[in-house]
């Protein structure tokens, strides 16, 4: 089995100073520590980034350490609340001599069985022991906040209910009948023989 790889769950760092070592707003080519807040609620701290203009900002980690990621690890996954389920976020991953970013809507990427958001790592096109960087891209107006946390590498990600499959009665009676396909007949010629008998 191989556990979730945390890149930051924001709950060792003692205030926003401690946190700007690590993460950084990113405009324009340059670093910045304002713009974002160590933000604790209910005993669970997390990243709160607030838009002071109607700009696209990067929320980019900086730390020195970076996990090694063997390539089981297939999901990058956070929690978040966003300003907009709506509104396309852009996350970045970073890998010696690359980088790339993906562009998603939140409400297209929720898991609802435990409530993360889950991105393939495969979006970027590379494996997980590539990447070697992070960053969240957001595009939001003046006055909008967001929240991040629990920031982790996944193996996998929890199943969503599969839809359920009706036959007809004609495709029951083949596979009653004991319907066989001659060797090297393929899924499309498959399906054409099942739907000539419908």
């Amino acid at each position: 089995e191989f556990p979730n790889v945390v890149l930051d769950d924001f709950e060792s760092y003692a205030d926003t100073a401690a946190l700007a070592a690590n993460w950084k707003k990113r405009y324009d080519g340059a670093n910045y520590d304002t713009g974002f807040e160590l933000f604790e609620q209910d005993g669970n701290k997390s990243v709160k980034f607030e838009f002071a203009a109607d700009k696209k900002y990067l929320l980019r980690y900086v730390g020195e350490s970076f996990p090694e990621l063997t390539d089981e690890y297939k999901y990058i996954r956070f929690n978040a609340v966003f300003a907009s389920e709506e509104t396309e976020v852009e996350l970045w991953c970073y890998w010696n001599g690359g980088q790339m970013g993906y562009q998603f809507k939140p409400v297209d990427i929720k898991c609802s069985k435990d409530g993360f958001y889950y991105v393939p790592i495969s979006k970027w096109v590379k494996k997980a022991s590539d990447v070697n960087g992070f960053a969240i891209g957001f595009n939001y107006k003046a006055g909008e906040v967001a929240y991040f946390d629990n920031i982790q590498f996944t193996v996998s990600k929890p199943d969503t209910e599969a839809p359920v499959i009706t036959a007809t009665d004609t495709v029951k009676n083949y596979v009653a009948a004991g319907l066989k396909f001659a060797a090297g007949t393929n899924l499309t010629q498959a399906f054409d023989l099942l739907r000539s008998g419908i």
